[in-house]
């Protein structure tokens, strides 16, 4: 996915077609849907733009009991540290075959 401005330019595995599609934060998209400030459970596994994407939201405002966040080691550090930073806690790394996949946060004043 190649990015310019706000849009992002989208092609398909084997077709030559480019949409041009516009971007916007999970912030913003919460807003449009209209969604409750406190919410049951957030799974986050964005390849790699964790954190981009947890910068694009207020977590102050909207706020999850339970998230889990997959463990990749180019970006997970700065996303954890931003979920840290809002109150949540690291609970349980989520392993499979010994390999550690997602680790769950829960925020404490909403559980």
């Amino acid at each position: 996915m190649k990015r310019s401005g706000g849009n992002s330019r989208l092609a398909c595995a084997g077709d030559a077609n480019l949409a041009r599609v516009p971007r916007r934060s999970l912030g913003a998209l919460l807003e449009q849907i209209y969604a409750p400030e406190i919410m049951d459970y957030f799974s986050l596994d964005v390849e790699g733009q964790e954190a981009e994407l947890l910068r694009g939201v207020d977590l102050a405002r909207w706020r999850w009991r339970v998230i889990t966040m997959e463990i990749d080691k180019k970006s997970f550090i700065d996303a954890e540290k931003l979920l840290l930073a809002a109150g949540y806690v690291a609970e349980v790394d989520i392993e499979h075959r010994g390999r550690a996949l997602d680790r769950l946060y829960v925020h404490p004043e909403i559980i």
